[in-house]
């Protein structure tokens, strides 16, 4: 149950707090008001503390076709997996971590752009791989189609390439 809502600076930032028993989470289950209303989505925080995904943010993702059709995000068919770079590695990369790339799928963006299974994704368009988000943030929907400048390491050398991100498949 909502115990509160608190606008902190405007309606684009909302804070919802819930009332939910120590070490309960509901993760995936809608929260609602005390009056019925859907307020959003229960999702686990960084510590398990439970969070609220808005309505209106999920809405957002409703695309104008028909009814329950979602908007597709950008997707590059790699898998990967936190990962330090190699001391050698770290001058010439400029950094300390990446993204290495445990699976490729076949015939996917990753794949046609040359991009293999134990290379390590350093950059894409210029933004550090160092964050667990930092290429889902990358990824919105207007990506699809276009293409990205992706730095990987491979064998000691840092290479580039360039991938055409596509529109998430449909699982």
């Amino acid at each position: 149950m909502v115990r509160s809502l608190h606008c902190h600076g405007g309606p684009s930032l909302l804070r919802i707090t819930l009332d939910a028993a120590p070490g309960y989470l509901a993760e995936g289950g809608p929260v609602f008001d005390d009056k019925g209303a859907l307020v959003g989505l229960c999702v686990g925080g960084p510590d398990q503390t439970p969070c609220v995904v808005p309505h209106a943010a999920i809405a957002g993702f409703v695309g104008d076709g028909p009814a329950g059709t979602l908007m597709r995000r950008g997707w590059i068919g790699a898998a990967l997996q936190p990962v330090s770079v190699a001391d050698s590695l770290r001058r010439i990369a400029g950094q300390a971590t990446g993204r290495l790339v445990i699976g490729v799928t076949p015939n996917g963006p990753a794949a046609q752009a040359g991009i293999l299974r134990g290379d390590i994704l350093l950059s894409v368009d210029g933004q550090r791989m160092n964050g667990p988000g930092s290429l889902r943030s990358l990824l919105g929907p207007e990506r699809i189609g276009r293409g990205v400048d992706v730095c990987l390491a491979r064998h000691g050398q840092i290479r580039t390439r360039r991938v055409v991100v596509a529109a998430q498949p449909v699982s």
